[in-house]
């Protein structure tokens, strides 16, 4: 929501020109803390991919709200942007595969995420594509909170140490854990979600009392509590929080190789989250 409790008129549309590429390189960097001299995303790179089955979704801020049909473009000021390309299962179903998407500081929190994220659904099923896929840090509540809740995604697989040592600055001095977040573009609960006014509750409704690295499940079901804020846990307990996200993925790995999967991320306090798995989330 903006300072005068409005939210901005947001405008998204595939792009594919220099120029916006070149703008969408500026957020990047912005968002993810880069020099100019880092060669992790550059303008040539997407233009052909927003060329060539990939799709370079932006938000513009300014605009008329809603996806704008290309061609149909209007001088508004670039907020953000998602990246993906086209990949293939073992099976042979296609899918945009979500490399990576950035809204500029100023504009979070304002649903700018939101509208992006609903107009790479609709370029996807324009272009005769039902999922869309893309990873997460597991310990990011915030995060998991807007792919799961907000979304209406699920995390259908555990990899650990995704990237390796080659790490964001977010991520300097810890493992490269990803949550493997499948969004099927067609389920009930997305289509519902795509055209739901933005907002509603981010915590945890009922009563539900959980500690951070505890699990509870049953044969279809289980809570499983993190930090609200691992950031903060973090500098906080750095002797423990090794341990602890051990202890997390741990018992996410067992919940997930035994069919169940991730539907909900919700804050319950001012220190803890709670993801819930369910086995009648998977498609």
């Amino acid at each position: 929501m903006s300072r005068t409790g409005i939210l901005p008129r947001i405008e998204v549309r595939l792009i594919s020109e220099p120029a916006d590429c070149d703008r969408c390189v500026s957020v990047y960097r912005e968002v993810f803390g880069l020099a100019p001299s880092d060669g992790s995303l550059n303008a040539r790179l997407l233009t052909a991919l927003g060329r060539n089955s990939g799709m370079v979704v932006g938000a513009f801020v300014g605009g008329t709200r809603g996806v704008v049909p290309p061609g149909q473009h209007s001088h508004a000021e670039l907020v953000g942007f998602a990246l993906s390309f086209l990949a293939r299962q073992d099976d042979g179903r296609l899918y945009q595969y979500s490399q990576t998407a950035a809204v500029l500081p100023a504009w979070q929190g304002q649903s700018v995420g939101r509208a992006m994220k609903f107009g790479q659904r609709s370029a996807a099923l324009e272009a005769g594509i039902d999922l869309v896929r893309w990873t997460f840090d597991p310990l990011r509540s915030v995060n998991a909170h807007f792919n799961l809740d907000v979304l209406g995604a699920s995390v259908t697989s555990l990899a650990r140490d995704f990237y390796g040592p080659m790490a964001a600055p977010d991520d300097r001095g810890e493992p490269t854990d990803r949550f493997v977040v499948d969004w099927e573009l067609l389920r009930p609960a997305v289509a519902a979600r795509a055209v739901a006014r933005p907002g509603g509750p981010t915590c945890e409704r009922g009563p539900v009392s959980i500690a951070p690295g505890e699990l509870r499940a049953t044969a279809d079901s289980a809570l499983l509590g993190l930090p609200a804020d691992w950031r903060r846990f973090r500098s906080s307990s750095p002797a423990t929080a090794g341990r602890l996200r051990d202890r997390i993925l741990g018992h996410a790995q067992e919940l997930l190789n035994a069919g169940l999967v991730a539907v909900s991320c919700r804050r319950l306090d001012r220190d803890t989250a709670v993801y819930r798995f369910t086995r009648e989330g998977r498609p």
